[in-house]
């Protein structure tokens, strides 16, 4: 586990030290692939079907982006380092947002993902100023880190994702309240790591394991249920929360869990 934190901050490191560079315009068939790096504001062309990796990235002037439905999916790192961009007009034509495509954007705030959405992939809105998002039900999967140290403050995962990475709201540290998927089977590690704020959290029933240190540090959480589903729990997943105290059935895993890490606990009503 430790190594896969090492490996993130590798990655962001190195996400983050790139050298802005001066763009001109740049496209191939219907791949837009570079732009001026001077412009404030752009309108992709129509026609255009992928914004190609980084094609935006260091475009730090630039504070406004308006995509055509022609375009289904925004490339790696794509706008990354956008420190000015505060909108983006996405259509309901994209289905993927690769890797890292609005990290370090520093002044996007809020946007409004498209209908057509399947996924958001690793580390799309990290260390972005992302306070407002509303997840479509059309997206799938959740790539790992996606919302890594982003101030969301509320967010709701709809039914439709059956995928979250590891790490998806480590570190957002303003975060609040979170409604996972009703059919989602585990919650991955460091998925809560440091979310300070997080005070009202439900697990669904359909959970059976819990990934190690997925809750370090939630100091806000006071309660949280488990079912008689859950059958792993990682020994350090609760580390740091001293707040907490766990809502158990009797003679489950949960309940012994409890006991054996000295965790405060309550017996839900016998069935």
């Amino acid at each position: 586990m430790k190594k896969s934190r090492f490996l993130l901050s590798l990655l962001l490191a190195s996400a983050l030290s790139a050298s802005p560079a001066a763009f001109a315009e740049e496209t191939t068939d219907d791949v837009l692939h570079s732009v001026d790096s001077s412009l404030t504001t752009f309108t992709v062309p129509n026609g255009i079907r992928i914004i190609d990796e980084e094609a935006f990235r260091w475009c730090e002037n630039l504070k406004s982006v308006i995509i055509p439905d022609s375009v289904t999916e925004i490339g790696e790192f794509a706008f990354a380092q956008c420190s000015s961009l505060e909108d983006v007009s996405l259509p309901d034509s994209i289905t993927t947002i690769s890797y890292g495509a609005f990290i370090a954007c520093h002044s996007l705030r809020t946007i409004k993902l498209p209908a057509s959405l399947k996924v958001i992939g690793r580390a799309v809105f990290s260390r972005s100023a992302l306070s407002e998002v509303i997840i479509p039900a059309s997206v799938e999967s959740i790539g790992p880190y996606a919302f890594y140290a982003a101030p969301v403050r509320e967010i709701i995962l709809p039914d439709s994702v059956t995928e979250l990475g590891e790490g998806v709201f480590d570190t957002a540290l303003f975060l609040t309240s979170v409604k996972l998927p009703s059919g989602l089977t585990s919650i991955p590690d460091y998925t809560f790591y440091d979310c300070e704020a997080l005070e009202t959290l439900e697990l669904p029933e359909t959970v059976t394991s819990i990934g190690a240190k997925s809750f370090v540090y939630c100091i806000s959480l006071t309660e949280l249920t488990l079912s008689r589903s859950i059958t792993y729990i990682a020994d350090n997943a609760f580390d740091g929360c001293r707040n907490l105290t766990l809502i158990v059935p009797q003679r489950s895993y949960a309940s012994q869990y409890a006991v054996d890490h000295n965790i405060p606990y309550k017996f839900l009503p016998e069935e």
